[in-house]
């Protein structure tokens, strides 16, 4: 007696289609998607979990740059906008950095050419000691 093993069936969906299907996750809700929704449904899960992956990278990244630059800085904040992450730096004198200055730039050049933070629009700006008010005009509420 041979043992068989059964294979998962695949069900082809094509994303020019218009044909409705069914999917119904575990909680049993329904959900009822021509093809090419179901499709776009896939390929935006797909880019959310990638972008969540290169979003932890990018605070890890950034996170050790405040760390190795933490001598200039009074703080440092990430914050999302509308249409993309700012890294916000404060400095620690009222007084223009250069090397500070130079340095973000290097690290907002480093981020752009990486493929691994390509999901990501990153800006990034630094400002001089100012009040905790000042700063909060910067940064997202939402």
């Amino acid at each position: 007696m041979t043992a068989t093993t059964k294979r998962p069936s695949l069900i082809l969906l094509h994303e020019t289609s218009n044909r409705r299907v069914v999917v119904t996750p575990r909680d049993n809700d329904r959900f009822v998607v021509t093809e090419e929704q179901a499709v776009r449904a896939c390929r935006a899960h797909e880019k959310q979990s990638q972008f969540k992956g290169q979003f932890e990278k990018l605070v890890e990244l950034l996170r050790n740059w405040s760390q190795s630059h933490d001598d200039k800085l009074r703080e440092a904040s990430l914050t999302v906008r509308e249409t993309d992450v700012l890294f916000l730096v404060v400095q620690k004198e009222k007084a223009f950095d250069e090397q500070l200055a130079a340095d973000l730039t290097e690290l907002d050049i480093e981020v752009a050419d990486d493929a691994q933070y390509s999901l990501i629009a990153l800006e990034v700006m630094a400002i001089p000691a100012v009040t905790n008010e000042s700063v909060k005009a910067f940064l997202s509420t939402e």
